[in-house]
């Protein structure tokens, strides 16, 4: 009998792409990538 993960598949997909990413400077979709624009 398989073992039932505790994460859903979208939490592994997020935790995957944080992890290919981790040497990468990212922005996630609420960051503020320039101080300025956000002030506009």
């Amino acid at each position: 009998m398989a073992k039932k993960s505790k994460h859903s598949i979208e939490e592994k997909v997020e935790d995957w792409c944080k992890h290919q990413l981790s040497a990468t400077r990212y922005y996630t979709k609420t960051e503020e990538i320039n101080h300025e624009i956000g002030n506009a």
